[in-house]
This record gives C-alpha cells, sequence and structure tokens, in this order.
C-alpha cells in the first residue's frame, strides 16, 4: 500500500497542531482529513474509515476519551487503531487511554520524528492485522468447503452439530 493511500484522521480543538501535525503528514505522503471537536471526529471517522486516528484528549464539550469510547463501541469504526496526541501526561490519563482501545499515547510537545515513526509503525501492524484477518477469513472457509463440489465438507457438518 502506498503512503498516499493511507487514510489519517487528525482530531484536536487547537488549529496550530491540526496545521502543524497535518503539515508534518501530508510532507510525508499520508492522506490527511482533521476534525475539531468529538463529534465532527466520529462523523469522519464513519465516513473516511480511516486508517489510524491521532485523537486530542482536552477537547470542549466532548473529550477524547469519549471519542474513542464511542468509535470502538461502533462496528465499523472499532478496529481503526488510535494514537492519543495530548498534554495530559498523568499516568492516570494514560492508562485510561490504552484501557479505552488506544494503541499509542504520544505527549505534546511531541518530537515530529518520533510521531512519524509511531504512526508509521502502527500503520504498518494495522495493515499486517487487516492480512491476517483476510487470510484467516479464507482459511476457514478453505477448512469448511470441499473444493470440487463446493458444498460444506464433513468437519463443517460436525462442528453444526456440536453447537446445535
Amino acid at each position: 500500500m502506498e503512503k498516499s493511500e493511507y487514510r489519517i484522521l487528525l482530531v484536536d480543538d487547537e488549529a496550530d497542531v491540526l496545521e502543524f501535525v497535518g503539515y508534518n503528514l501530508k510532507k510525508e505522503g499520508y492522506t490527511v482529513y482533521t476534525a475539531q471537536n468529538g463529534e465532527a471526529a466520529i462523523k469522519q471517522a464513519k465516513e473516511i474509515l480511516p486508517h489510524l486516528t491521532l485523537l486530542d484528549v482536552m477537547m470542549p464539550d466532548m473529550n477524547g476519551f469519549e471519542v474513542c469510547k464511542k468509535l470502538k463501541e461502533e462496528r465499523k469504526t472499532k478496529n481503526i487503531p488510535i494514537i492519543f496526541l495530548t498534554a495530559k501526561a498523568d499516568k492516570k490519563s494514560v492508562t485510561k487511554g490504552f484501557s479505552l482501545g488506544g494503541v499509542d499515547y504520544v505527549t505534546k510537545p511531541f518530537n515530529s520524528l518520533e510521531l512519524k515513526a509511531r504512526v508509521k509503525t502502527h500503520l504498518e501492524l494495522k495493515r499486517a492485522k487487516d492480512k491476517l484477518v483476510t487470510k484467516n477469513k479464507k482459511l476457514k472457509k478453505m477448512a469448511r468447503i470441499d473444493p470440487l463440489t463446493k458444498l460444506y465438507n464433513r468437519r463443517y457438518m460436525l462442528d453444526k452439530l456440536e453447537e446445535e
């Protein structure tokens, strides 16, 4: 997958952060979408299905933890990795971010090289995980369907009987 094919959703209520981080990620070749509040972030995530979300914790109306929780509850968005990008660096916040489903936690001020490296790593992990899920579905189907007749095989029937 080319970098330009990766969609990244950047969510922060500060325009300076959106501009700086967005510029750096676009310079790396990623397609970047932005949102300045939680409601807009959830709406955009459902529409564009980003490969990765960078999410600020401290925002008015709906904080990043609430946004993360709502995204993880939705079938369409639950598997999108979320990196928290915030000035809130206390242990309780970091732990809460991970417990809600965040994959990483970067504190402001941050080093742009480090942020780009983390983004790259999590995008590669997401791609590998998606590939694995697809392969597993294919293997599961192959294990249950006879290749010649295209009918369910004995293994499938035994599994179904056991379920019943």
